[in-house]
């Protein structure tokens, strides 16, 4: 499955998403203008620098940012959740905020591989 965010990019067509499944088919999933909204963010943090706030922060990773944006389209989508809040931290991480009433949620997706 690929989920790179070159994949990802060449994807992203109005406000649908294909996203791949595991038997090689693809998912045509609806995504809201806010969700879009931010991934398009997301996938900006790629062209940040070394050091982009002057105090040492690292760049965000591929891997970072491809996890962000897949748990958006995968999570968030499909079960009709909104991002409020996307930004990257200065570990190289990404955060993805959601809110729920008084209910704050706080993702963070690093760059390191998992283990299998």
């Amino acid at each position: 499955m690929n989920t790179s965010i070159e994949h990802i990019v060449t994807n992203i067509s109005s406000r649908w998403l294909d996203i791949p499944t595991s038997t090689s088919n693809k998912t045509h999933v609806p995504v809201s203008e806010n969700n879009l909204a931010h991934i398009h963010t997301i996938l900006s943090f790629k062209s940040l620098q070394e050091n982009w706030n002057s105090y040492g922060a690292k760049r965000p990773s591929s891997a970072a940012i491809t996890k962000a944006i897949n748990f958006i389209v995968r999570e968030l989508t499909q079960t009709g959740r909104e991002v409020f809040f996307t930004t990257p931290n200065p570990d190289g991480d990404i955060i993805v905020e959601i809110k729920n009433g008084n209910a704050n949620l706080e993702f963070v997706f690093s760059g390191q591989i998992e283990d299998k």
